[in-house]
């Protein structure tokens, strides 16, 4: 409510990468698959709940997307970040959640929390078990939480284009995407006039979930 800027003042720079989200849940919460967790909600509608670290993030709007697809009433219940969230799910405070992979992969692969789908489109290699979304019978349903600079409009053109051909250099170094890849993140780069249209289409994509 107080953002100290207008995003609509920034003009994207590059993207330089993107990762899916995972849905967890408890272990012990007795749900193996997500169509055991979207059964449990249709049999008690309003009864089960999901934490995220905050409203409008790609977490909170992931859910958003499930509950939509799979016709379900859930509660939303934020925090104040997603290593809360996560605590509350192994607490069995709430019942799901939906959680950027790379920090979710420690608790994971410790066993405190079970992964029932990734939203990429593909597996993804670092958990090439999990099935996704797509896989679990949502067809189209495709997240990635994509990362990338922006500056203030009218920045020299110079200025910019020395720093997407720094990116640009970096994120194709072999050590930077094997890196990103064991975290389950993927290397990528758009230029400003391809992120800008990627952010365009990102954006019109989650309005409509937004005022589902």
């Amino acid at each position: 409510k107080s953002l100290p800027y207008n995003p609509a003042n920034l003009e994207p720079v590059a993207i330089f990468g993107q990762l899916p989200n995972v849905l967890l849940v408890s272990p012990e919460s007795g749900i193996t698959s997500v169509n055991d967790l979207v059964k449990r909600a249709k049999s008690a509608p309003g009864k089960i709940n999901y934490a995220s670290n905050g409203n409008g993030t790609s977490l909170h709007l992931s859910a958003e997307l499930l509950k939509n697809q799979a016709g379900i009433f859930v509660v939303h219940i934020p925090y104040r970040g997603s290593a809360f969230a996560n605590t509350a799910v192994m607490a069995k405070e709430v019942d799901f959640m939906f959680d950027n992979l790379p920090p979710a992969m420690g608790h994971i692969k410790g066993g405190k929390l079970n992964a029932l789908a990734v939203t990429s489109a593909q597996r993804n290699p670092a958990l090439p078990n999990v099935p996704t979304m797509i896989e679990s019978g949502f067809p189209g349903y495709e997240v990635n939480a994509w990362f990338g600079i922006a500056a203030p409009k009218g920045t020299p053109d110079v200025v910019i284009q020395k720093l997407q051909n720094s990116i640009e250099k970096i994120i194709s170094r072999k050590e930077m995407v094997e890196s990103l890849s064991r975290l389950g993140a993927t290397a990528m780069f758009m230029n400003t006039e391809s992120a800008s249209k990627f952010i365009k289409a990102d954006t019109d994509r989650w309005r409509k979930v937004v005022d589902y």
